[in-house]
């Protein structure tokens, strides 16, 4: 195979700067994407916050059940806006940061608190 003269193409997934683009390709429309690292972030602090943190917090007049959720979820919602603002995007702290942690955090706290009331 003879070498190529010129420019790279911008569609030569050889050339891409993460694994996911490499592996997968690009697209004609912008993709958030978590990378490998960013996904095992998240993971365990998800489930950290299901199986550590109802063990851990307990405050007096709040249920545990509660508190597990509301804590469970800001934790997980600030390891997926931390990782996908400030390692993949490298935006740092902004509107959409803010928009994103919040929702990512109800959801959680949500999903938390029926997994929690279920299995106690």
């Amino acid at each position: 195979m003879a070498k190529r003269k010129g420019p790279i193409p911008e569609n030569n997934p050889t050339q891409a700067p993460d694994v996911s683009s490499r592996l997968f390709g690009q697209t004609d429309y912008d993709i958030p994407r978590f990378g490998f690292i960013s996904a095992l972030v998240i993971s365990v602090s998800f489930v950290a916050s299901f199986l550590i943190v109802p063990n851990v917090i307990t405050l007096p007049g709040v249920p545990g059940i509660v508190m597990a959720s509301i804590v469970g979820g800001a934790l997980t919602g600030a390891a997926f806006a931390g990782t996908h603002y400030f390692r993949e995007n490298k935006r740092g702290l902004c509107k959409a940061f803010g928009i994103e942690f919040s929702a990512v955090s109800v959801l959680a706290s949500i999903f938390l608190f029926i997994m929690n009331a279920q299995v106690m």
